[in-house]
């Protein structure tokens, strides 16, 4: 497992759309934290979506080349970050990728 946290400042923040090639057998983690963040999606037989990504919010998708799922970050909104907050956390979003390698199946 490997993880890796982006620190994204308000309103600005942004990380290009973009499709991962990971063809290790692994998954990926998304988890938000702090503001919320403009994120889209898109699968490669489905329409691109966009939505709020908000603190506590966890996305997963299969990295690999096949899948080929586009994602990335819009911009960060600086209104909406959870009440108890940490003040460091009020001005950011984090995105935490934890990137989990699965084990093949013997046969």
């Amino acid at each position: 497992m490997s993880v890796g946290v982006i620190r994204y400042h308000v309103p600005n923040g942004n990380f290009p759309e973009h499709i991962d090639h990971c063809n290790d057998n692994s998954w990926v983690y998304l988890l938000s934290l702090g503001c919320s963040a403009n994120f889209v999606v898109k699968g490669p037989n489905s329409e691109k979506q966009l939505f709020r990504f908000n603190s506590g919010d966890v996305l997963v998708f299969d990295p690999s080349s096949d899948a080929a799922i586009l994602h990335g970050v819009t911009s960060i909104n600086g209104d909406d970050f959870p009440l108890d907050c940490p003040e460091d956390f009020q001005q950011f979003r984090f995105g935490v990728q934890c990137r989990v390698k699965m084990q093949r199946q013997r046969t």
